[in-house]
């Protein structure tokens, strides 16, 4: 579950089908206008992209790509994605 609004955005998990919902946090993040996309699985792990700034939400630019090995709970950076444009 998450909620977006134009300068921020949440990300929000849950172990008993929503009747306790938490904040996810994200180590290592500064920012407190970052913005996590939706999670995906792959490999048996899940993966989010954090975007350092709500209007860097477009191809090309940087985000932090974490990773999290139980269902969410907790998450580690493994990657920094920068963008640049090639024009």
């Amino acid at each position: 579950m998450s909620r977006r609004s134009q300068t921020e955005a949440t990300l929000f998990r849950t172990d008993n089908g929503g009747q306790v919902v938490s904040a996810v946090t994200f180590p290592d993040v500064n920012e407190s206008s970052a913005v996590p996309q939706l999670p995906y699985e792959e490999n048996g792990s899940l993966f989010v992209q954090l975007y350092p700034d709500p209007r860097s939400e477009v191809l090309y630019e940087t985000y932090y790509l974490y990773q999290s090995n139980d269902e969410g709970e907790t998450w580690e950076l493994v990657d920094v994605v920068e963008g640049g444009d090639d024009e």
